[in-house]
């Protein structure tokens, strides 16, 4: 057998080497499920209700000569909400506003339902250049 020339030899090394750059056809794409639709669902949304307290009747008594006094009042629930954990606070104003003294008031009920009411009292030595009372209402 005869030996292969370098030529022959570059040449069947050139085929081989071209042989491995021929393109090859690009693998079929897989095939990918198409998502289903999210259906949309229309949701109600309901507002809380909330009470709406207002403070009614303040009026003050004193007891005695020691400047003792009882301050009382009404509060209402006018809102379409109940009032849960309702606390009532008084405060002692001066003629231009200040505040003297607060205390928290002894409520009959801590809760109210709509449209209906309760009384609060707050018993206390009256601070000196006391004018006006100050009522507050919360409840969560």
């Amino acid at each position: 057998m005869a030996p292969f020339s370098s030529i022959t030899m570059a040449a069947l090394l050139l085929g081989f080497l071209l042989a491995g750059c021929v393109p090859r056809q690009p693998p079929e794409p897989e095939s990918v499920p198409v998502p289903t639709p999210k259906i949309l669902v229309e949701e109600n949304i309901i507002v809380p209700e909330r009470p709406n307290l207002a403070i009614l009747d303040v009026d003050e008594q004193r007891e005695d000569a020691n400047d003792a006094v009882v301050v009382t009042g009404t509060v209402l629930n006018r809102g379409p909400g109940r009032a849960r954990n309702l606390t009532v606070t008084v405060s002692a104003l001066d003629d231009s506003g200040r505040e003297l003294r607060t205390l928290p008031a002894e409520v009959a009920s801590t809760a109210l339902e709509p449209n209906a009411s309760t009384t609060f009292s707050v018993r206390w030595k009256r601070p000196p250049g006391t004018v006006r009372y100050h009522v507050v209402a919360e409840s969560r």
